[in-house]
């Protein structure tokens, strides 16, 4: 018998955006996606704050799942494109470029996906 202590989203992550609050749909990465988030982790390739830049815009691509509130210049809506489970590369990289606003979102999405040790007394 396996007990699965992932938390369950049915609910939607809100952030405040520039321009207002912007939806996501967030999951937990998948096995091999999560073997090649520890692969960076791990990497001698990496060091400092490239470590971290790299580990979390990774990490975006692999949990965001859907969005509501994002636009492009001129205004219109930008549909959230899923390919082989992970964030279409163009979509991503519009949203993971400016390194602080990835780290950002990284902070709020990993704060949802961690359990907390009050998580684990319930």
């Amino acid at each position: 018998m396996r007990l699965s202590l992932k938390k369950s989203f049915n609910n939607w992550i809100e952030i405040e955006g520039e321009d207002g609050k912007v939806k996501f749909l967030i999951d937990y990465p998948t096995r091999e996606q999560e073997q090649e988030l520890q692969s960076i982790l791990f990497s001698k390739k990496y060091t400092g704050d490239d470590l971290g830049l790299k580990y979390s815009q990774r990490y975006l691509k692999y949990v965001i799942k859907d969005w509501e509130g994002l636009f492009d210049d001129d205004g219109n809506a930008v549909k959230c494109e899923i390919v082989n489970n992970e964030l279409e590369d163009d979509l991503w990289w519009s949203l993971v470029k400016d390194g602080a606003n990835a780290l950002n979102l990284f902070l709020e999405f990993n704060k949802e996906l961690t359990f907390t040790p009050n998580d684990k007394k319930k």
